[in-house]
């Protein structure tokens, strides 16, 4: 039978859990990089920004275009497609990412 009370509370229970990963993570790593994408696929964009921010003013920063990419991502998420836009636009000179930037920037609306 379908218990919507129980579904409701794991449903909870889950979000909940999820959220406490992320508190333990933030507490226990200085690696702004795996925090960004954490809080980014827990659709906690606005958190995930402030993490590649974090990581991107790091000059040694391994992962540079593939955080740069993450950021951009989640500003079209919060809407900020100016700033998106921007890093896609920089992300055009990369090699690797080149082709990527230039699809969500053909996907995204014109201002």
């Amino acid at each position: 039978a379908y218990d919507k009370e129980k579904v409701l509370a794991d449903e909870a229970s889950s979000q909940s859990t999820e959220y406490t990963r992320l508190q333990k993570l933030e507490e226990t790593t200085t690696d702004n990089y795996s925090l960004g994408v954490y809080a980014f696929n827990q659709a906690k964009y606005t958190k995930s920004i402030k993490y590649f921010k974090r990581a991107l003013r790091k000059k040694d920063l391994k992962n540079r275009d593939e955080a740069n990419y993450y950021l951009a991502l989640a500003y079209e998420k919060t809407n900020d497609l100016a700033k998106a836009r921007k890093i896609y636009q920089e992300l055009e000179k990369s090699a690797s990412y080149k082709k990527r930037a230039q699809s969500r920037m053909r996907e995204m609306p014109v201002k």
